[in-house]
């Protein structure tokens, strides 16, 4: 027996005292001239056996009831305990222990109230608030849940894991723009204010919850757009967006430069090249991009021109000249392979007519530009080449007759397929047959 304490009071609390363990007690007092009196009997008593918690319930449940918290998702991880044991739980803190990376900016967890006291056989149901913000990461979330109680005899760690779904990342896009000028057209003349209509679209299941359009000046053209930048709040899937300004062309053609801005952080720069007098089409007519989304949808693009075709001189001749372009892409017997290229060539070479001569589609023949670019019959060059009654016999009379000259010069251009044919040089149309000559064209009738 050892002597504990003194006290002055009509009581002493014992703390500290161990669980499920005997403690004997013997009170003596002192009066105020220091003489102690007699021990009291023993009075013994004993602690009750400790509180034991344990984990009867765990789940783990969002919003939309798929199972998986995805972006812009409210979820909860529920626990529920029991103390046991045989005697209170006290000061009961639950905390949720991440286990390797299960915690990202992105997830947000509010954390949990302490509970004073946990009765024996008192149960207690814990509700772990769970966010997954907009820019969530996919992955498998990992975690242990954890009740930490005043005296040390901690809730057995509990695994629990949740998946998080990357949210679809919205994709804007240019889908459509407008010309209209004050006259009711919709073209752009050189140096008169017109109205820009441009429409972007997001081109996505995904959402975004801000967007924003940067507009890009050069020195090309002047633009009375007040709002350099404009900006949108909430787009949803498939949602568009209209914007317009006024500007004014300096150059023949020039390009505007957009800046598109989402949620996400994503950065497109979306180039409309524009050229003046050419017609375009009016705000009224602007499209709306349904579903299925196209994968990549551009408008506005530059022309490619080919090297071929720039930079060419000014020539003339002594005659007027008649210039013949036919060209034919690929055949009807998919044994005969054609050229790609062909559409492309005539384009070409009709350029050079323009520009090194001077010539116009009526000295051109076909003067329809679109006419035998591709594909071109047997019939039709029998029709054009004839030395009696073809197209080209008529065109030469007539051209003669309005000149007044005695000659002309004629240029023929084909891109197509030739071969030969019985030791005869020939041209191949698009529905050419080696094994029938009515069927191939031979290049001694074109002269």
């Amino acid at each position: 027996m050892s002597l504990l304490t003194k006290t002055k009071g009509k009581y002493y609390e014992h703390k500290g005292l161990e669980f499920d363990k005997e403690y004997c007690y013997r009170v003596a007092c002192v009066d105020q001239d220091g003489d102690e009196g007699p021990l009291s009997p023993i009075q013994c008593g004993w602690v009750l056996p400790p509180p034991h918690i344990t984990l009867i319930e765990k789940r783990f449940v969002e919003s939309s009831g798929n199972g998986i918290l995805d972006g812009r998702e409210h979820g909860w991880i529920i626990a529920k305990i029991v103390n046991d044991g045989r005697s209170p739980a006290r000061e009961l803190k639950p905390w949720l222990e991440p286990i390797a990376d299960a915690i990202t900016p992105s997830l947000k967890i509010d954390s949990v109230a302490m509970t004073p006291k946990l009765d024996i056989g008192d149960t207690l149901t814990i509700r772990f608030n769970l966010y997954g913000k907009l820019k969530i990461e996919s992955g498998e979330r990992k975690f242990k849940i954890r009740v930490d109680e005043f005296t040390g005899l901690d809730l057995e760690p509990e695994p629990i894991s949740f998946t998080t779904l990357k949210v679809i990342p919205p994709n804007l896009v240019v889908t459509d723009f407008a010309i209209d000028n004050e006259w009711g057209q919709h073209y752009i003349p050189k140096n008169e204010i017109v109205t820009l209509s441009i429409r972007v679209q997001n081109l996505s299941e995904g959402k975004s919850d801000t967007v924003s359009v940067l507009f890009r000046r050069d020195s090309s053209f002047v633009s009375k757009d007040a709002d350099e930048i404009h900006e949108f709040g909430f787009v949803n899937a498939g949602e568009y967006l209209d914007f317009k300004f006024e500007l004014m062309s300096r150059e023949d053609d020039f390009t505007i430069y957009l800046e598109l801005y989402d949620y996400f952080e994503t950065r497109k720069t979306i180039p409309i090249h524009l050229e003046t007098m050419k017609k375009y089409k009016g705000a009224d007519d602007l499209i709306i991009v349904e579903t299925p989304y196209p994968v990549d949808l551009r408008v506005g693009e530059a022309p490619i021109i080919p090297e071929l075709t720039t930079g060419i001189p000014k020539g003339s001749t002594e005659h007027g000249i008649i210039g013949i372009v036919l060209g034919n892409l690929d055949f009807w017997n998919p044994e005969i392979l054609g050229k790609s290229s062909t559409a492309d060539n005539v384009k070409m070479v009709r350029e050079y007519f323009y520009d090194l001569f001077g010539m116009e589609d009526y000295s051109i023949m076909p003067s329809q530009y679109w006419r035998f670019s591709e594909k071109i019959y047997s019939r039709d060059l029998q029709g054009i080449f004839d030395p009696d009654l073809g197209y080209l016999r008529k065109k030469i009379e007539s051209s003669l007759d309005y000149s007044g000259e005695k000659s002309l010069d004629l240029i023929f251009y084909y891109s197509g397929e030739g071969t030969t044919y019985r030791g005869e040089k020939v041209l191949l149309p698009y529905d050419a047959d080696l094994k029938k000559s009515i069927f191939i064209f031979p290049s001694k009738k074109i002269i």
